[in-house]
């Protein structure tokens, strides 16, 4: 939420993973209700660490799944847990994050100026210009970006990286937007 990053390239790439990390939420979401599971809102506190599958040992992001072994609660990646059990049995599913936190993550990420005088105030503005050799830097002129306001806009913004999916991460990606929009028209 914090992070103002000014090159163009970084920039990119930190918006395209927050696209595809909101996308894998949803796909996510979506997959657990279709198969009528509960999605318990957890929540998630400021300096609480990250959360790694006990199996693989990947960062678990958006979606955990807990089960409760040797008395202690223990994290799997969807993957982990559908070998576990195909059906999710003995799983409590549990949400750090509303969709519209996330949502609003993507939506307010935008590329910071380049000109590190904008954040002096004047008077340190016209002491680092009589002080300084070096030539001023334009900002970056960048195009709009998309906002993610449904699942339909989400889908057109994702349409760069679907060519990188298998048919099959289509379909479901395609049949979970369509069921999406069903349910929110």
């Amino acid at each position: 939420k914090n992070v103002r990053i000014s090159e163009s390239t970084l920039y990119e790439s930190v918006k395209h993973t927050l696209m595809r990390s909101l996308r894998q939420v949803v796909l996510t979401l979506d997959y657990i209700k279709g198969k009528g599971i509960e999605v318990k809102f957890h929540g998630r506190n400021r300096n609480e660490p990250a959360h790694y599958c006990v199996i693989c040992q990947i960062e678990v992001f958006g979606v955990l799944f807990v089960r409760e072994q040797e008395k202690k609660h223990v994290v799997y990646c969807l993957d982990c847990a559908r070998r576990h059990s195909q059906e999710l049995k003995g799983f409590v599913i549990l949400e750090e994050y509303h969709l519209k936190e996330l949502k609003d993550v993507y939506n307010n990420f935008k590329l910071s100026s380049q000109n590190p005088l904008s954040s002096l105030n004047p008077t340190q503005r016209g002491y680092q210009s009589q002080h300084s050799n070096s030539q001023p830097q334009v900002a970056a002129i960048s195009k709009p970006q998309p906002t993610i306001s449904n699942h339909s806009i989400m889908a057109s913004s994702m349409m760069g990286s679907i060519n990188q999916m298998t048919p099959q991460q289509q379909l479901v990606l395609q049949q979970a937007l369509q069921q999406q929009a069903m349910l929110n028209p």
